[in-house]
């Protein structure tokens, strides 16, 4: 037991509400606790105090723990002094304040100078160059798996978490470098308590890439007795598990023909019935918010193994390709040319998209702000210049209309937020520059029609004259038939002549009959051919 009179004392610099400091010890590292509360110090009362409190002193002092047994600084001098008792308080030891522990309740009480807390620290922590945030895994038999650990003011610590889903494994997967997680999480249950667990209620999508972009989590808040402590198994390229997805034959990480892994070999995927969601659902397996467009007729050139899919059909809210409706592994009725690709969302990157229309190259304009489509309104203004920019990403020449109306619905998503500003020589809307749009509400959305130069004629000029065309040679069809009628006429009446023996000329029948030709060719020029209705009547 140290007694000491000395008045060495370890205090914060800057005090706020919560801050401790050690008096009465013969060194900085030992003394009475006391806390700052309502502008006062108090010493706190040893009742409801155990070892995690005491390592919460020290850790808040900066030191690594609290040395084990019961300490006393500063007592003889009286017998009653102005104290606090920390009542109702579930800490784990790595809160950065008293405040912090989870239900804490502070209340002023009046305890001898023999019942109050003190504590010797052990040495100082060393500056550690572990940054903060920093995540491991540990106990795994291999290096893309194992159970969580987050760096966290200065010791390494778990997560314990009873709703862990997918896509807070697969951003812990993605921060740590690897590909993605894995379609299997694991959570301990036999586990040692140190580190102990204080993360908890983590919730993230899959626009997230470290686990501090994540939407909510708590420190210090998890009754773990209800939970478990996290573990996950992630993808990398050394290791590959059943079921993976990838993307090859494009420059870009994010688009490329779509290949799967089974049985130890990749193999292509057959584009029958391949759509949109098929191709959502492979880009969120890969770590991507969700899909701009799915193709097929080995747009990103041919596979080299084997068809190992074809009829994929998704709803598009699974997590896996593989969890997918399919005619069976190699069941196929596919060849050379047929393999689907995809190409997927980059997390920071603004797309545009022609929503609802009739055909690809019309439709609701809408963007993809990094985490989901929102609309383009007429309030936010829309011109040539970005009607122009919006078709040329889409892959195509030039705009064919745009205007401001419902004419394709409202759709589902918000306005945006934003609008967009481009110049003649930009490429893509991520090039333009971002204006403010103030106010909830969306003024006629704005439409847009692209086209080609190759087929610049709207669809409805291509089918008028399509239709004229067809006019023209239903009328040529007729004239020809007439002269084809009027022709077989006059061989007739030729044939009644030659009938008689001679003609005026005097020919022979024969002779008359080898000239045919040019005698139907006189008889056209100098007398006209009876009409259509004249030989009809005759004839009847």
């Amino acid at each position: 037991m140290v007694s000491s009179t000395n008045t060495y004392s370890t205090t914060p610099l800057s005090l706020k509400e919560g801050a401790v400091r050690l008096l009465y010890g013969s060194s900085s590292n030992e003394g009475r606790v006391e806390v700052y509360w309502k502008s006062n110090w108090y010493a706190v009362c040893s009742g409801g105090f155990d070892r995690r409190k005491e390592d919460l002193v020290c850790r808040q002092l900066g030191y690594s723990a609290a040395e084990s047994g019961i300490r006393r600084f500063g007592y003889g001098e009286g017998d009653l002094l102005l104290s606090v008792r920390v009542e109702n308080a579930y800490c784990t030891g790595y809160e950065s304040s008293f405040l912090e522990c989870r239900g804490v309740r502070l209340r002023e009480y009046n305890c001898f100078r023999n019942q109050t807390v003190g504590v010797t620290c052990s040495k100082a922590l060393p500056e550690s160059k572990i940054p903060p945030n920093t995540i491991r895994l540990v106990d795994g038999s291999e290096p893309h798996m194992g159970r969580v650990e987050i760096y966290y003011n200065g010791f390494w610590t778990t997560i314990c978490e009873r709703e862990w889903h997918y896509e807070e494994s697969n951003v812990v997967c993605k921060q740590l470098g690897f590909i993605g997680a894995d379609n299997t999480y694991y959570k301990h249950r036999e586990i040692s308590p140190d580190p102990f667990p204080i993360l908890g209620r983590l919730e993230c999508d899959v626009t997230h890439m470290q686990w501090t972009d994540c939407s909510s989590y708590d420190w210090n808040t998890i009754d773990c007795s209800l939970n478990t402590l996290v573990g996950v198994t992630c993808i990398s390229e050394d290791y590959t598990t059943e079921g993976s997805v990838r993307l090859t034959g494009a420059s870009s990480e994010n688009v490329g023909r779509v290949e799967i892994y089974h049985h130890g070999e990749w193999g292509t995927i057959c584009d029958d019935g391949w759509n949109f969601d098929d191709a959502e659902v492979v880009c969120r397996q890969l770590g991507f918010p969700g899909a701009l467009f799915a193709v097929g007729n080995a747009y990103f050139g041919q596979g080299n193994g084997f068809v190992l899919l074809d009829d994929v059909s998704c709803n598009g809210t699974e997590h896996y390709l593989v969890d997918c409706r399919h005619a069976g592994w190699y069941q196929h009725n596919c060849g050379p040319g047929d393999e689907a690709g995809v190409q997927c969302i980059m997390p920071d990157v603004h797309y545009p998209r022609l929503a609802n229309g009739s055909n690809p190259h019309e439709g609701r304009v809408e963007i993809w702000n990094g985490h989901q489509w929102t609309k383009v309104c007429s309030n936010g203004g829309f011109f040539q210049n970005e009607a122009d920019v919006v078709c040329k990403e889409l892959g195509f020449d030039e705009v064919d209309y745009t205007g401001y109306r419902d004419r394709f619905g409202h759709g589902y998503g918000p306005p945006s937020n934003v609008g967009y500003r481009c110049s003649e020589n930009q490429d893509s809307l991520s090039q333009c520059t971002t204006v403010p749009i103030y106010g909830s509400v969306c003024r006629p959305a704005v439409v847009l029609g692209c086209r080609n130069r190759e087929s610049s004629l709207s669809s409805a000029a291509i089918w008028g004259i399509a239709f004229g065309a067809t006019i023209v040679i239903l009328i040529c069809f007729v004239c020809i038939f007439k002269r084809c009628k009027s022709q077989q006429c006059c061989k007739r009446a030729l044939s009644g002549v030659s009938a008689t023996g001679r003609t005026d000329s005097g020919a022979e029948p024969d002779d008359q009959i080898n000239e045919g030709p040019t005698i139907m060719s006189t008889n056209i020029n100098e007398d006209a051919p009876p009409s259509y209705n004249d030989v009809v009547v005759s004839h009847v």
